[in-house]
């Protein structure tokens, strides 16, 4: 998420504030004006926090690639649907999970 902004400031709020439930989204979301919406962009940071996360959790490398062809739908309830389905309308582009078995792809 702190990627997505280019002051300092609200880059190390966000990164603090992570360790509290979604207390990260929260300030996000109050500093919105100034949050990068570009799409590639946003694919870009998630990229690389996705490569991050399952470089650093084999074990949750592992469990995503155990789960085989199944379908797998991420919902939000932070009404994002780009990255996610939302949880009311269940609508939604679901690149967050797209990202995750694109990386996976290629280190395997």
């Amino acid at each position: 998420m702190a990627q997505r902004f280019t002051k300092r400031e609200v880059r190390w709020l966000i990164a603090l504030s992570t360790s509290l439930k979604y207390m990260s989204k929260e300030v996000a979301y109050r500093f919105e004006n100034e949050m990068d919406k570009d799409d590639n962009n946003r694919i870009k940071y998630m990229r690389e926090a996705i490569r991050r996360k399952f470089d650093n959790n084999p074990k949750l490398k592992e469990k995503l690639l155990n789960t085989g062809n199944r379908e797998i739908i991420e919902f939000t309830y932070w009404w994002d649907d780009f990255f996610w389905i939302d949880n009311k309308t269940r609508k939604g582009r679901n690149f967050l999970l797209k990202i995750q078995i694109l990386l996976l792809t290629i280190t395997l």
